[in-house]
């Protein structure tokens, strides 16, 4: 049910016509490597974010998904949606029912690699994710479905 969650208020998208001239958000992405050692040499190959990110806050797993230009976060039991623009930097911004989270509803990437994300927040906080799946191809449309996006093994 979790999975059906994330997917289904991470994939919805309103039009804002302010934000005509951002970058596509699926291919935001942002500097940095896989190797982590800081240069740009011919093996640099730069993160995306999208994809299913986990993180530890406040000792509790957080699961941030991104596909497309929808994001999803749960933490604590809620579970905030919204969408994913790039003028230059990701940002998200999302809305949290009920007000829980709202430390973290606007959040600035400052780093992205192929397995590591660093988002600063708007609440001061700033999480390092860890990339724990790559982002689905194609969203289910049948809730049936899911289950073929839950890794095996």
């Amino acid at each position: 049910m979790l999975a059906a969650a994330l997917l289904v208020s991470g994939c919805g998208s309103g039009s804002d016509d302010s934000e005509k001239n951002d970058k596509p958000a699926d291919q935001a992405q942002t500097g940095g490597t896989e190797g982590g050692d800081g240069g740009d040499g011919p093996d640099a190959k730069p993160g995306t974010v999208q994809g299913i990110w986990t993180a530890k806050v406040d000792g509790k797993d957080v699961v941030l998904t991104v596909v497309g230009d929808g994001v999803s976060m749960v933490r604590d039991e809620a579970i905030c949606s919204g969408r994913l623009t790039d003028a230059g930097t990701p940002t998200m911004t999302l809305k949290c029912p009920g007000g829980k989270g709202e430390d973290r509803t606007n959040g600035s990437v400052d780093k992205v690699e192929a397995k590591s994300m660093t988002v600063t927040w708007n609440g001061g906080d700033t999480d390092t994710f860890v990339k724990t799946a790559e982002a689905p191809s194609d969203i289910p449309t049948d809730l049936g479905d899911l289950e073929k996006l839950i890794p095996q093994g």
